[in-house]
């Protein structure tokens, strides 16, 4: 499985705790707080954007190339639900994340409620393309606005 950058990414690791699964990440975030000896993690370099944590440019997506993945777990920096939207802060990650995805049988997105009706730099792709959206359900939005495939996940479990 490909898993991108972000926090929201990260909480996801204790999920997969004690899964014998393969993992290929190109965050820094990912790669510090991974403790699972189970998973095999593997990690693309490339250059390093210190401020997100992350490996991004063409050394990254030449090593993302090599791989195939069940499944990609895509993070954000903002969803327009009116829009159908999902934004990045920076073209760079924009390229990472389509390319995991078209390398993938089945993409999720990860995103807190704070990120909800929040607009990035750019915008990547439409909510309509991933299989699942996963959320915290702290999520304030009209309910005609949530798409079907959205997931709400109790954070007080």
């Amino acid at each position: 499985m490909f898993l991108d950058g972000g926090t929201s990414i990260v909480a996801m690791l204790k999920y997969l705790e004690g899964k014998k699964i393969k993992i290929v990440t190109h965050s820094k975030l990912i790669v510090s707080n991974f403790q699972d000896y189970n998973a095999e993690l593997f990690c693309i370099g490339g250059k390093l954007i210190p401020e997100f944590a992350m490996c991004t440019g063409p050394l990254t997506l030449s090593g993302l190339e090599r791989f195939n993945f069940d499944y990609a777990f895509i993070g954000c920096a903002g969803i327009d639900l009116k829009r159908k939207l999902v934004y990045t802060v920076e073209m760079d990650t924009m390229a990472i994340k389509q390319k995991a995805m078209s390398l993938a049988k089945k993409s999720y997105l990860l995103a807190d409620s704070s990120k909800f009706n929040v607009t990035g730099f750019c915008s990547f792709i439409s909510t309509d393309d991933f299989e699942a959206i996963f959320s915290d359900n702290q999520i304030n939005a009209n309910a005609k606005d949530i798409p079907d495939n959205f997931i709400l996940i109790d954070t007080n479990i």
